[in-house]
């Protein structure tokens, strides 16, 4: 059986309410930036890039994709994963993630629910899509990049760059 995994948790901004409020108290809009870009709110990686305008003034929407700080926290997701129980612990100790574990001995899989904020995710995705993680370790964290990069969240992994195994799967290296 392949590994699984399918998000189940996925923040919802309240795009009328942010930009409200925010525009009320600060007296400036946050979406200046993605104006300026020719961008439309209404994506999680525009919240993203408001936050960082709601902080930094004048901030590029893609400089703050790319060097987020603490920005990613805001963001929660939960994904179920089914996997070979030995994948799944190593996932569990390796991750730091939240993690809701039923295992089945006699069948070898485990179910889990996985939470944690879009930094926790990206932290984890880093370091288990290595040369050192389990074939099947790497195939979730494989899909869990990717379902960040389809969601439009694709410059959070800035730094890194993707390059195929054997295996078919891939690893991600720092870029120098």
């Amino acid at each position: 059986m392949k590994p699984v995994i399918l998000p189940i948790i996925t923040p919802v901004v309240d795009w009328e309410q942010f930009t409200r409020l925010t525009q009320s108290v600060l007296g400036r809009s946050t979406t200046r930036g993605l104006d300026a870009a020719g961008r439309s709110p209404g994506d999680l990686a525009s919240f993203v890039s408001c936050l960082g305008e709601m902080q930094t003034p004048g901030c590029s929407p893609t400089s703050v994709l790319e060097e987020p700080g603490s920005l990613l926290r805001h963001l929660f997701f939960g994904f179920l994963i089914v996997c070979p129980n030995e994948d799944l612990q190593y996932v569990v100790l390796n991750s730091g993630l939240a993690a809701a574990v039923v295992s089945s001995a006699e069948r070898g899989y485990s179910i889990a629910l996985m939470t944690g904020s879009l930094e926790d995710w990206r932290t984890a995705t880093i370091c288990c899509c290595t040369d050192r993680s389990p074939q099947y370790v790497r195939m979730l964290f494989n899909q869990v990049m990717l379902h960040f990069e389809q969601i439009g969240l694709q410059r959070i992994w800035f730094g890194y760059r993707k390059s195929e195994l054997v295996d078919k799967t891939f690893r991600l290296e720092h870029k120098t």
